[in-house]
Formats: structure tokens, C-alpha cells, sequence
């Protein structure tokens, strides 16, 4: 396993400063000899026999856990490298311990990050997992998972290991601005299939982390719209217009969900279906204020009628002559 030739070394020269004091366990000091001469099944075979000679010792787990990332079984070698951590007696073993889990999840996270550079992201997916394996605790390696899925399009799995990155790492705003694009992505994919409330809960993740996402109310006031629950897409339009008052879009639908909702309601209540018929009037004329249209003057007529309004209503449809002549001419 050539990558790992400086892990080896670094072992070795541990292993020629502590040779002195290891001669009470043969089994420990040929394991650690074995080891930095690559000879890998012969130091699995002593160190395994060093850790029954003392199971509470860490350094023989420690330098186990190297022989296995050598080897490339990651799972044994975490499980050794972790319990030499846990075994550590103080601050220095403890930190010599995590420096060697450190190494090995750095070689396969940077061999990912090359792949990732190079477009090639189910190599990179490859290394990357190799890294989790070895250090599940690292976000780095998680978010480089979460790039190579979503960048393949596989946003499920790109969540999966963006949520475990934002898990491990809350504050770390790069990683918060990964898991929210996916969570965008998603939504978006969601909605363009017209599942709009799986894109909606997805929404409502992106507003429990960040409620002033770009375009959130918008989209998720869209959702809504979609699914004909104009009463709250209403509600979310509305907070959306305060800070963009002449979006031309969300004042159509906006004035549409008033007048449907005004439709549905006059024959029950009166006052109620009123209200969302002058809210239609409003948007209507802002509307209007940006480009006459004789759709918007031929609804006004509408309105105005139903409300007995009937000089308000001929005014409009005068207004909708005028601009029929003029596209006729």
C-alpha cells in the first residue's frame, strides 16, 4: 500500500525509540519490527499476540490498527486505532494515538479531494468512504461525499452525508450552505415532479436552519399554489412581495388566488369573499401599473360586477375595447 509508506516510517522510528523499553513483550517489539518492515501478516500475528499478553495496553492496538490500513481492512484497523485511543493513559499517548487515525483518514479524504478536482466523483466516493470508515468523526470527508453524490445527481445520498457533516459540525457555514443547496435541489426535483408536499418538507428544512433563504417563501408559497391551497400560498406571497413589491409573477398569482378564493366563498360568506376580492383589485392595478393588459382589465370588469360595482366595470371594459382597436390596427 504505497501511500501509506510515511505512516510506516513514522512508525518505524517510533518503533526504534521505544524498542528499549518494550523488552518485557517479544510479541510487541517483533510486531513493531514487522511493521516497519512491511512485513504486515507477521505484525498482525505478533501484535494480536501482544494485546493477550496485556489487553489494556494501548500501543499494541495502536500499532494493529496501522497494520490493518496498511492492509486496507479499514474496518479493523478503526476498531484498534479507536480502542488504543480510548486505552490512552494520558494527554500524550492519547494525541499519539489520534495522530496515526488522523494520517490514515488524510491519505484517503486528499486522494478524494483530487478526484473531486478532477470531475471524477465515483472515484472520489471510493476514497472518500475509505476515509469514513477510518474516521467517521471528520466532516470533511462526509461533505466530500455529499459533493460527489449530489454532483452525480444523487441527492439522497448527498443529504445522508451532508446531514452527518452538519451533524458533526453545526457552526461550519461552508457545510450549512452545502446541506441547504442539496436540501434546495432536492425540492426543486420534487417539485418539477409534481410532489409538492415532499418538496414542501424539504422547504420546511432549509426554514428551520436558515429561514432567510433565498426564494424560500417564494417556493414554498408556489407549493402551495400547485396544490391549490391558495389560503396559505397567499400567506407566504405575501411576506415574499414586502421585499419584492413588483414581481410581476407573484402579483398574477396573487391576484388570481384571491379571486378564486373570493369565487369559492361568496355564496357562504360575503364580508370574507369582499375582502379577497378588493386584495385581487390591488394586485390587478399593480399590475396594471407596470403594463396594460387586457386580461387584467377583463378580470377587473369581473370583480367589479360581482361586486355591483357596475360604473367601475364598464370604466374597465371601455379600457379593454381601447386596447383591442389598438393591437387590431
Amino acid at each position: 500500500m504505497t501511500v501509506m509508506k510515511g505512516a510506516v516510517a513514522l512508525l518505524a522510528l517510533v518503533a526504534v525509540v521505544a524498542l528499549a523499553g518494550c523488552g518485557a513483550d517479544p510479541a510487541f517489539t517483533s510486531g513493531k519490527v514487522y511493521l516497519a518492515d512491511q512485513n504486515y501478516e507477521d505484525a498482525i500475528e505478533q501484535l494480536t499476540l501482544a494485546i493477550e499478553n496485556a489487553p489494556d495496553n494501548w500501543e499494541p492496538r495502536m500499532y494493529l490498527g496501522s497494520a490493518y490500513a496498511e492492509i486496507g481492512d479499514l474496518e479493523r484497523a478503526h476498531d484498534e486505532m479507536f480502542r488504543a485511543l480510548e486505552l490512552a493513559p494520558d494527554d500524550a499517548a492519547r494525541a499519539e494515538a489520534d495522530n496515526t487515525i488522523i494520517y490514515y483518514w488524510q491519505e484517503y479524504n486528499k486522494q478524494g479531494m483530487q478526484y473531486i478536482d478532477a470531475a471524477k466523483y465515483e472515484e472520489a466516493i471510493k476514497e472518500f468512504e475509505k476515509a469514513v470508515v477510518v474516521d467517521d468523526r471528520q466532516p470533511d470527508a462526509l461533505t466530500g461525499l455529499g459533493v460527489a453524490y449530489q454532483s452525480l445527481g444523487e441527492y439522497d445520498m448527498a443529504i445522508e452525508y451532508f446531514q452527518r457533516a452538519f451533524e458533526a459540525a453545526p457552526e461550519n457555514e461552508t457545510i450549512q450552505e452545502n446541506l441547504l443547496t442539496v436540501y434546495d435541489n432536492k425540492a426543486r426535483s420534487l417539485g418539477s415532479a409534481s410532489q409538492y408536499e415532499e418538496a414542501i418538507g424539504y422547504y420546511r428544512e432549509i426554514e428551520r436552519i436558515q429561514p432567510d433563504y433565498p426564494e424560500l417563501t417564494f417556493n414554498i408559497g408556489y407549493m402551495y399554489y400547485q396544490m391549490r391551497d391558495y389560503a396559505t400560498a397567499l400567506d407566504y406571497y405575501e411576506q415574499y412581495l414586502v421585499e419584492n413589491p413588483e414581481d410581476e409573477d407573484v402579483l398574477r398569482m396573487t391576484y388570481y388566488a384571491h379571486w378564486v378564493l373570493g369565487e369559492e366563498m361568496w355564496e357562504t360568506d360575503e364580508m370574507a369573499a369582499t375582502d379577497h376580492y378588493e386584495s385581487a383589485i390591488g394586485a390587478l392595478n399593480r399590475l396594471l401599473a407596470m403594463g396594460d393588459e387586457v386580461a387584467y382589465h377583463r378580470t377587473l370588469a369581473k370583480i367589479y360586477t360581482k361586486l355591483g360595482r357596475e360604473e367601475e366595470a364598464e370604466l374597465e371594459i371601455q379600457q379593454m375595447r381601447v386596447l383591442l382597436e389598438q393591437q387590431n390596427q
